[in-house]
């Protein structure tokens, strides 16, 4: 067993292709897992118990699924480069310090997702480049950068961001990401710049 003063677990670019269930039992004290570059297709319940975990980074993986459950300390969540294509509802809301998730270049379509999957008041930074997402999903008026690119967007819907948009209600958004996708320049709504009054850059 590995040793339950563990800080830091570095086993990227392994072969490991199985987490077995009680492979990370007790280490109570992680802060920080880094599994990428390795064959995963499953880590099941295995990071719920990370009690101080702050970091986890599972790219480059054959995960077809996101793990079951979060533990509540996670801050930074890597996923890019899976196969992951439905994401459980509010499955971010059980980790109230989440700050920065990316989960560019998985299978993620609308379908796989619920109305308010990605709108967690914590979450910064949100990359969902490269998925199959037709629609931008909802996020939260607290987020400050959306990566979007090589979808299949082909609608810019304000009500992704902003549920009212009016001089009260805006979003805190600052970098916004729709390039290679299929919305039209002049598709961009006459409301945008009131709802994403703090952007600096918006492509598309």
């Amino acid at each position: 067993p590995l040793p339950r003063s563990l800080r830091e677990l570095h086993l990227s670019y392994n072969q490991i292709s199985k987490v077995p269930s009680n492979a990370l039992e007790g280490l109570e004290n992680l802060t920080a897992l880094y599994l990428s570059h390795n064959f995963i297709f499953e880590i099941g319940a295995s990071l719920k118990g990370l009690k101080s975990l702050i970091l986890a980074d599972l790219s480059y993986n054959h995960l077809r699924k996101v793990p079951d459950g979060l533990p509540v300390s996670l801050e930074q969540l890597y996923l890019e480069y899976n196969y992951i294509n439905t994401i459980p509802d509010d499955y971010f809301q059980v980790s109230p310090r989440l700050l920065y998730v990316r989960m560019s270049h998985n299978s993620l379509t609308n379908q796989g997702l619920s109305i308010n999957t990605f709108n967690s008041s914590s979450i910064l930074e949100l990359d969902l480049s490269y998925n199959r997402l037709q629609k931008i999903p909802r996020v939260n008026t607290n987020l400050e950068n959306l990566y979007l690119q090589g979808n299949q967007i082909n609608e810019f819907s304000i009500s992704s961001f902003c549920s009212v948009v009016d001089v009260m209600n805006y979003s805190r958004l600052q970098v916004l990401r729709l390039d290679g996708n299929e919305i039209k320049r002049n598709a961009v709504p006459p409301d945008a710049p009131l709802c994403l009054r703090r952007a600096t850059v918006i492509e598309i």
